[in-house]
């Protein structure tokens, strides 16, 4: 019964690596073998590994740690479904093809994920990426270029990449053996290297910021480091090398003003890997400002809008004034002729009765009056 449990493991271990390392699975399978608890899963299915058995006919993947782990956590969940089916002889043989054609798809939607999301986030600068490549188990190296195709140095992509150079020496990167650098290296790995410009502006006596961070960058294992040179027409300068993005300058003057470069490099190999251009303006500092004005900007704000305020109180009042002066001087001039008539009237008035009484007078005088009169008394 042992001995027959042991067969009918090792039968399906071996139908198991025939479904992953046969020319007609998928290459991404092989990746398995990468993953350091490989032996330990495989272990506890069978205490047993064809090592002889040849791989060169598969075009092998590439994939970085994350999706190796990813495969071997798939793994681990297909041996697991096929120890615990309960299927027996043919229906069983079903069972398992049927979990590892499963287990191929996953692990080609794991390096296709790897491949495009993961492989050479960046769109400018050069990004040195390390992969495993399945087949031997071997990290390596490659470089990715960022930009259009238009934009792309060939001899950067291929050679110059590898060929780094201090001064006049230059060495391969990798092997460290003498090269050769590209024609027009260096104007051509500026070029890939330079992913922005930004204009800064800085009062006399205040702190200088430079932001160096590339979106890729967040994006990057390992440690790297940024360093600050100042151009001018003497050459380059370097200023500062930190382990952050943010690089502070502390009381600038005006000597500061010009041309920046802040490059990322990898401190593995101090190989650049992006450039932030910086053009810097260091203006005067404002004036002192003196006891009456030495209010902060809000409250100046406010202090001129209670001058408008009082300006806008005082035009109103004296409106106001002159409109009651006008109605009030209207008012008295209606008065004084509405006064001025009334003394014309009652002129008028009494110079007509005084001619009707001195007509009557003169009537009353005449003799044939008087004649008439007394002879009506008799």
């Amino acid at each position: 019964m042992l001995f027959q449990h042991f067969y009918m493991n090792f039968f399906i271990f071996i139908l198991f690596l025939f479904f992953i390392f046969t020319e007609s699975s998928v290459p991404a399978l092989v990746c398995l073998r990468c993953d350091k608890e490989f032996y330990k899963i495989k272990d506890e299915f069978v205490n047993l590994f064809d090592k002889g058995h040849k791989l060169d006919a598969i075009e092998y993947s590439k994939a970085d740690t994350l999706g190796i782990a990813e495969l071997a956590k798939e793994f681990r969940k297909t041996m697991k479904s096929i120890a615990d089916t309960k299927e027996t002889g043919t229906k069983r043989m079903k069972v398992i093809q049927s979990n590892i054609q499963e287990l191929q798809r996953k692990a080609e939607a794991i390096v296709q994920t790897f491949e495009q999301e993961r492989a050479c986030p960046n769109l400018k600068g050069i990004l040195e990426q390390k992969v495993i490549q399945c087949g031997t188990c071997r990290e390596q190296t490659l470089p990715c270029v960022g930009g259009s195709n238009e934009n792309k140095c060939n001899d950067i992509m291929t050679n110059c990449l590898m060929c780094i150079c201090h001064g006049k020496v230059c060495h391969h990167r990798t092997t460290g053996k003498p090269c050769q650098p590209c024609t027009d290296y260096h104007k051509c790995l500026n070029e890939m290297l330079h992913c922005k410009d930004q204009d800064l502006q800085v009062a006399e006596g205040e702190d200088l910021k430079f932001d160096c961070n590339v979106k890729f960058l967040n994006n990057i294992g390992g440690n790297l480091e940024f360093v600050l040179e100042k151009k001018d027409e003497s050459g380059i300068s370097p200023l500062k090398s930190v382990n952050k993005h943010d690089i502070l300058i502390h009381k600038v003057d005006k000597e500061f003003s010009g041309r920046y470069t802040c490059t990322a490099k990898s401190k593995d190999s101090m190989f650049p890997i992006s450039r932030v251009d910086f053009t810097v303006k260091v203006v005067s500092a404002p004036k002192p400002q003196s006891l009456g004005s030495s209010l902060s900007p809000p409250a100046e704000e406010m202090k001129d809008a209670f001058k408008d305020n009082q300006l806008a109180q005082i035009t109103v009042i004296c409106a106001t004034v002159i409109s009651l002066a006008i109605t009030t001087s209207i008012m008295t001039c209606i008065c004084l002729l509405i006064r001025e008539r009334k003394r014309e009237e009652k002129a008028s008035a009494q110079k007509e009765l005084e001619e009707v009484k001195i007509s009557t007078d003169i009537k009353k005088s005449k003799p044939g009056t008087r004649e008439k009169a007394t002879q009506t008394d008799v």
